[in-house]
């Protein structure tokens, strides 16, 4: 036949091994971080808080809420009654007390 076909969706499937990811572990803690207090607002009610660097948080540490967590991208609320860990690889773990 002499009608023309036009393609309009293609679709294709691929797959590869995964890259190697290089995930580096933290430095044990050897001290307390460094806090600085804050007054937040939760529920409407004032409340006295800490406040820390997460780039100065190391594996191991373990803090409890209320608990500000600060970095260049985001906040980490720690509620009262929660507990904060930080494990070797720097992912922060919330746990009720």
């Amino acid at each position: 036949s002499t009608t023309p076909l036009e393609a309009v969706t293609l679709r294709a499937i691929v797959s590869a091994p995964p890259a190697h990811l290089d995930a580096r572990s933290l430095a044990p803690a050897d001290a307390a971080p460094e806090r600085a207090s804050r007054t937040v607002i939760q529920g409407g009610e004032r409340l006295d808080a800490h406040s820390v660097w997460r780039r100065d948080l190391r594996a191991g540490h373990e803090l409890e809420g209320p608990l500000v967590v600060q970095e260049y991208s985001g906040t980490t609320w720690v509620p009262p009654g929660w507990r904060l860990r930080v494990d070797g690889y720097g992912c922060l773990h919330l746990t009720r007390s």
